[in-house]
């Protein structure tokens, strides 16, 4: 083994040995500043003195921690929760577990680039090489926001395949007699064995309601997790049930139908779309095998009869 790769897989171990110790060395400090507080706040019978939210008890190490992240901004931080809500993450940390593993992926890519080039040496020049490693860093800070995308799309055409259904449950609970809130409690407990995603939106729901939130307003909240239009909609429709007073049984028999009718012209829309995706594959790798195994005997045939006329 050459010096340059023995020294490469030194610096690689070192830089994933620190970053693991300052890993476990920050949970155990944010562990104990929660204890701290925690404590202290109990000793204080839950009451808090004017200067307890100001000075240096102000820098505790999650605030320093979200300074660095830039996570200070309740905007923003509220902003990439909502982003992160939507792809399906739904802890509190989720925001600050984003950032941190974005940024190991940029500093990680250009790391594993640097071992690789050491190994195969296919790098030969200083410019390749800062091309090379800028490529890796926009790919590190590119490749989590790409995942976060893909993932809300891949949950948007999710919560749109499960909507006519939830309707469908929640009409038949609501003809049974259940109210809205054990309706949803019920068909969240059904849909947690197919999307845990939307059972746990389908929970907060269900939380806003039962701390006071108007019906209409938490669908809003909702659709704006869910990032569906349809749940928009549905928030609309409620809204016009309860101020003119109509049967909401009614109405949700009626939405429900349209959802239904709605999924199946998407699943038409796509069943036609087909074809025309077809043609690419088919011109390019189809029909050129077809016609080399169609017209191979023939052409071999004719290139023989012209030999032999050829040696007559």
């Amino acid at each position: 083994m050459s010096n340059d790769l023995q020294l490469s897989i030194f610096i690689a171990g070192v830089f994933i040995s620190v970053t693991l110790l300052i890993s476990v060395l920050g949970l155990y400090i944010m562990r104990r500043q929660r204890v701290r507080l925690r404590i202290a706040a109990d000793a204080a019978g839950f009451k808090t003195s004017p200067g307890f939210n100001s000075g240096t008890t102000r820098l505790s190490f999650n605030q320093v921690d979200d300074r660095l992240l830039g996570l200070d901004n309740k905007m923003s931080r509220s902003k990439l929760q909502m982003e992160l809500i939507q792809g399906g993450f739904f802890s509190p940390q989720a925001p600050k577990n984003y950032l941190i593993a974005r940024s190991l992926v940029t500093l990680g890519l250009p790391l594993a680039g640097y071992l690789a080039d050491k190994m195969f040496h296919f790098l030969h020049s200083g410019p390749a090489e800062l091309m090379f490693f800028s490529l890796l860093v926009v790919m590190g800070y590119i490749l989590p926001d790409a995942y976060l995308k893909r993932r809300q799309r891949h949950l948007v055409n999710s919560y749109r395949q499960l909507f006519p259904d939830l309707l469908d449950l929640l009409v038949v609970c609501v003809d049974a007699g259940l109210s809205f809130n054990m309706a949803l409690e019920r068909i969240a407990e059904e849909f947690g064995r197919r999307s845990y995603e939307l059972a746990t939106n389908l929970a907060l729901l269900n939380g806003e309601i039962r701390s006071g939130r108007a019906i209409p307003d938490a669908l809003d909240n909702l659709s704006v997790r869910t990032n569906l239009d349809d749940v928009k909609k549905f928030s609309t429709l409620m809204k016009q049930s309860i101020e003119l007073g109509t049967d909401v049984g009614s109405a949700l028999r009626v939405y429900a139908g349209e959802m239904r009718e709605k999924r199946m012209s998407l699943a038409e829309e796509k069943a036609n779309a087909l074809p025309i995706k077809m043609l690419l594959p088919l011109g390019l790798f189809i029909f050129p095998t077809i016609l080399i195994v169609v017209l191979t005997p023939p052409i071999i045939k004719v290139i023989d009869a012209f030999k032999q006329v050829g040696a007559h």
